[in-house]
């Protein structure tokens, strides 16, 4: 609605209030007079406070539901999406709670690797939080997928296979249903009524989405690899049969494995450019293919033919 300019967003310092319902917006200083105001602030963290209840604290609670020192009690609903998927995150977090409750080996086993759950919950969630009061605010996909690997129901890519369900399995974990197919709590009908709800989201689309998220960023990085070494004086001639082989060893494992380098290059774009992963990845992964090539045809005959460095690394189309 932004993009196609059927929704205006000013600065709440670009406001002024007029009268009633009425306001001074922008630069401009435009006046509009609006049907409804709703007036809000930034969404805080509120918890209910219950009389004899100890204090709560999400960071000391296993995804902000249980802890060791306070077996019999639970705190749900204190995760906050970040995108919405209220359903998913309340839905896999009251199977756990379903799971500790009745299940007493289970809630031993949590109990035993519970520092070793919060270690890991700090290392992969909290470290990355940009604020002290955003502790509780999760990509609700990867909460998701969290809470299924310990509650033993997480749909792998191997078992998704095994079930025809791997188009499904690639749109990502932002789905209850999928804990509902395997593990403790699996269902009958739950891989139909899966595939029914990926078909809404158009399979073959999201699935096209996550192959270049997938391999885009890693065949780029095996492209940087050629062009730096045409760029630093060697040619695909100029080798040897040794170095040959470990220009082709390391290309094949740049292009193959996901590396640190793949994983920084994927994740400043997703910064950078959100909507490039919905919108523009079929496009993306084109031209990604279409830069690899170059970048072996250019080693293989020697010459750069006269295209700058930075357009051969991808820096032009990836800022286009």
């Amino acid at each position: 609605f932004i993009q196609q300019g059927l929704v205006k967003l000013y600065h709440r310092d670009e406001v002024q209030h007029v009268s009633g319902k009425k306001y001074r917006l922008g630069e401009k200083g435009d006046e509009v007079e609006f049907d409804e105001v709703l007036t809000c602030q930034e969404a805080k963290h509120n918890t209910l406070q219950m009389q004899n209840c100890p204090s709560y604290c999400y960071t000391d609670h296993i995804f902000g539901i249980w802890k060791q020192s306070q077996p019999n009690l639970y705190f749900l609903g204190t995760t906050r999406p970040y995108t919405g998927a209220f359903g998913c995150i309340a839905e896999v977090n009251a199977m756990f709670c379903h799971r500790m409750l009745t299940d007493a080996k289970f809630q031993q086993e949590v109990s035993d690797q519970f520092p070793a759950y919060m270690h890991r919950q700090r290392v992969t969630h909290y470290v990355q939080a940009s604020e002290p009061d955003k502790l509780h605010v999760h990509w609700a996909g990867m909460h998701i997928l969290r809470v299924s690997q310990v509650l033993g129901c997480e749909l792998t890519q191997k078992e998704a296979t095994r079930q025809g369900l791997e188009k499904e399995w690639m749109t990502g974990p932002i789905n209850a249903l999928r804990c509902r197919i395997t593990g403790p709590y699996a269902s009958a009908d739950a891989a139909e009524r899966y595939r029914k709800s990926c078909e809404k989201l158009g399979t073959n689309y999201m699935y096209l989405n996550m192959i270049y998220r997938i391999w885009g960023d890693r065949l780029v990085v095996a492209s940087w690899l050629l062009t730096l070494l045409l760029h630093g004086g060697m040619t695909w001639q100029g080798m040897g049969p040794v170095e040959q082989a470990v220009t082709l060893g390391a290309s094949y494992f740049l292009a193959t494995t996901s590396t640190a380098m793949s994983q920084i290059r994927g994740y400043m774009l997703m910064l950078a450019f959100d909507s490039l992963y919905h919108s523009r990845a079929w496009v993306m992964l084109l031209l990604n293919v279409v830069q690899l090539l170059f970048s072996i045809f250019c080693l293989v005959q020697g010459t750069a033919f006269g295209v700058p460095l930075l357009v051969r690394l991808g820096v032009v189309t990836d800022g286009v």
